[in-house]
């Protein structure tokens, strides 16, 4: 097709519109009633786009309706596994903290079983399929209730068939919510089809009625100005619509586009106009899928669906489009019409929304399984290094293995550390710092790690805002994006590291709907390594998800720096291109505190003490272990097992220090710390934790100034806090 003059823009606009039109009538009628027959059809058009405008608003409505049942589904699965986990612990040791954790379990499985009854109340095979899972959880319910009575009735681990039978009830209960699943899925499927079809229609409808007006308001006037003029108003009405608008010739070369098909693919009407519209595709699709869109609109007339075109960028996109072919008056196909609307945002949303619930599933159990292994790896690391001592002359026949075995606990209280930080239940300990004197200290260890064929390009703002994190935990941000870095450049490049203030949010992008509107501290890191391709974005913030060859890495570096930032209150972005290198972008909320300054108290070249200690620990080994190596020291050392036998076995006893773990069967370390305070204000306190539940401030956070802990220990540690917080209390009174 020839490319028009200026001065022919209206007519060649008329034509197009008329040629859209061909096959209706052309008879002489009075101009004032075509006028008029035409502005109604205009009318009916425009009502017949806010009846579709409807139609989309009752699916977000069936597609919100559905995505929350999946939800519940998850968290009712969550529930089931959280009580049956409760279960079993208290089953194989007997206390009672499991079974807040059954009881935890129950409170939401009772919570979304509400929801999930009022909503699959609509669909009756719904229905049917959630009381069927229903009664399987309340069989494992039962269950679970059966073993925690014969654990207290036997005082030891219920029978093995009790046990099957909870195992069996739980694999029942999971085959039935996948069932609910795999069942809401196909429901989304065919609201999504229901939607476009009915849309489709309408689509087509609009098209007719609009080009059947356009045509009558065309042929009413007599005059060219009249006429010019009602094609103008048309020609405006279509311009206006949000949603992009294509016609092509019965060959398929377009003839016309709105500014809104402009504005989604970035193609201009010379760009387009005499062409096929094939130069949009993205290579998503087979040439069998065009094959069937051509067959269908043959024979059926409409077809609408979801197709992934290509921006003139070259980014993709995915929208919904509905095509409709013009007939003639003997039925011969014209034109064809397609309206697009862009839905990339909204199935980014949905995927994003899907990945959430995934990460923080597996977080809780993460969390969960660390969160015991700290108190296990606790008490195996402090019994060795009794056994250093105990054995005296006889050391050396065991020497070899007694390292092997501290070796490997201390290998895995580094695996669980990571499984914390990941599932952001860390104990972290913050204060306000420079990012900038972070990454400077840290520099010579990246320069270590890199090695000399990988340049390190440091650019700090001088004017970077400060931030409260736990110093120690941002370091380990740092390392652990150098090695991706360093393992994505085997052939050398560049790390580029760079700090900056970002106030407003306006030129991050769709990143708004993510960061809370405030000021914000931008930590990125840039390597020109072999990047990654779309599957491997997804997945690569899940824990233990690895491209590396086996034995390279546990899978857990991205895991870990999403879960300390995501509990530092930040939020972290990849960006990542094969053959273009990887971009991390951490942003942190910007402080407008001065630089926190601790002094850690020096402590005494001996751990000994002769002081009166009281342990309170609800793990009966670790407990042990504790006051047992205290007791070595030189300590007068008396033990507990919670609050109440504490505050008993304290009574009229001289204490000097507490040691108590935070969470504890019915009263925690904090209430037990303010209670004996109220006897001993000059008591000292030294708390142990490996679970920010069991921390005394907010989100896993303690106060800097509050001596604490972290599981798992050894006993050099231990003697050290305790030195360090006795010297600490008498500093603070001579002083």
């Amino acid at each position: 097709m020839n490319k028009p003059e200026q001065g022919s823009a209206v007519s060649d606009q008329r034509s197009v519109l008329i040629g859209a039109s061909k096959g209706i009538s052309h008879g002489r009628k009075r101009p004032d009633a075509k006028a008029f027959l035409g502005i109604a059809l205009t009318v009916l058009g425009l009502l017949a786009c806010w009846l579709s405008l409807r139609q989309s608003a009752a699916y977000e409505d069936l597609v919100a309706e559905n995505l929350t049942i999946q939800s519940s589904t998850e968290s009712l699965l969550a529930g089931t596994i959280e009580v049956a986990s409760g279960a079993r612990g208290y089953a194989a040791t007997g206390q009672e903290r499991f079974l807040k954790s059954l009881s935890h379990g129950e409170e939401s499985i009772e919570h979304h079983l509400k929801i999930l009854e009022a909503l699959t109340r609509k669909v009756p095979e719904e229905g049917i399929r959630f009381r069927k899972t229903k009664t399987l959880i309340e069989t494992r319910l039962q269950v679970a209730h059966e073993t925690v009575a014969e654990r207290k009735k036997l005082r030891t681990t219920p029978s093995a068939e009790l046990l099957f039978r909870g195992e069996r009830a739980m694999e029942e209960v999971g085959k039935s919510v996948q069932e609910m699943e795999d069942a809401q899925m196909q429901l989304l499927d065919q609201h999504r089809k229901r939607a476009l079809q009915a849309r489709a229609a309408t689509g087509g409808i609009v098209f007719v009625i609009l080009a059947a007006g356009i045509l009558m308001l065309f042929v009413a006037g007599s005059a060219r100005q009249q006429a010019q003029e009602e094609l103008w108003l048309l020609k405006a009405a279509l311009e206006a619509t949000a949603n992009a608008v294509l016609i092509t010739d019965r060959k398929g070369v377009v003839e016309w586009i709105n500014p809104a098909f402009s504005n989604l693919t970035g193609y201009s009407p010379d760009e387009v106009i005499g062409r096929s519209p094939s130069f949009l595709r993205s290579g998503k699709h087979s040439t069998d899928f065009y094959r069937e869109m051509w067959e269908t609109i043959i024979s059926n007339g409409v077809w609408s669906g979801e197709v992934i075109n290509q921006r003139k960028d070259g980014s993709h996109y995915t929208e919904e489009m509905t095509i409709t072919p013009v007939r003639s008056e003997g039925g011969r196909y014209t034109h064809f019409v397609a309206i697009k609307q862009d839905i990339t945002e909204k199935r980014q949303l949905e995927e994003k929304f899907r990945q959430a619930q995934k990460m923080e599933s597996i977080g809780t159990l993460a969390g969960g399984v660390a969160h015991d292994f700290n108190n296990w790896l606790t008490v195996i690391q402090g019994n060795v290094d009794m056994l250093y001592d105990l054995l005296g002359d006889k050391l050396v026949l065991c020497l070899e293995e007694l390292k092997e075995i501290s070796s490997a606990a201390k290998s895995a209280g580094s695996l669980t550390k990571q499984l914390l930080a990941f599932s952001r239940n860390q104990v972290l300990q913050p204060r306000v710092i420079s990012p900038n004197a972070i990454i400077s200290q840290t520099a010579h260890l990246l320069n270590r790690l890199l090695g000399e064929d990988i340049v390190l390009d440091l650019n700090l703002a001088s004017d970077v805002g400060n931030v409260r994190v736990d110093p120690s935990q941002l370091q380990q941000v740092i390392l652990n994006l150098a090695v991706n870095a360093r393992d994505a450049m085997s052939k050398g490049g560049t790390l580029a590291i760079s700090t900056s203030n970002f106030k407003t949010l306006s030129d991050i992008g769709d990143r708004q709907k993510i960061l809370q509107p405030g000021a914000y501290v931008r930590l990125s890191l840039r390597d020109t390594g072999t990047g990654m391709d779309e599957i491997t974005l997804r997945h690569a913030f899940e824990p233990f998800f690895t491209t590396k060859s086996q034995g390279r890495g546990t899978g857990l570096g991205l895991a870990t720096v999403y879960g300390i930032v995501k509990q530092s209150g930040g939020c972290v972005f990849l960006n990542s291109e094969l053959g273009r290198g990887t971009e991390v972008e951490v942003f942190l909320p910007s402080e407008e505190q001065q630089i926190s300054t601790t002094c850690a108290p020096n402590p005494k070249r001996s751990a000994r003490g002769n002081e009166s200690i009281l342990v309170v620990e609800d793990n009966d080994p670790l407990r042990r272990l504790v006051s047992n190596g205290l007791r070595k020291s030189g300590y007068a050392v008396l033990d507990a097992a919670n609050g109440e036998e504490a505050l008993t076995k304290c009574n009229g006893q001289p204490v000097d220090l507490l040691i108590t773990d935070c969470i504890m069967p019915g009263m925690d370390g904090a209430d037990l710390s303010r209670r004996l305070k109220r006897l001993r204000p000059n008591l000292n306190v030294l708390y142990i934790s490996g679970h920010p539940e069991e921390t005394l401030g907010d989100k896993g956070a303690v106060d800097p100034n509050v001596m604490l802990l972290k599981k798992p220990f050894d006993m050099a540690d231990l003697l050290l806090m305790v030195r360090r917080t006795l010297e600490a209390s008498t500093a603070a009174l001579a002083s």
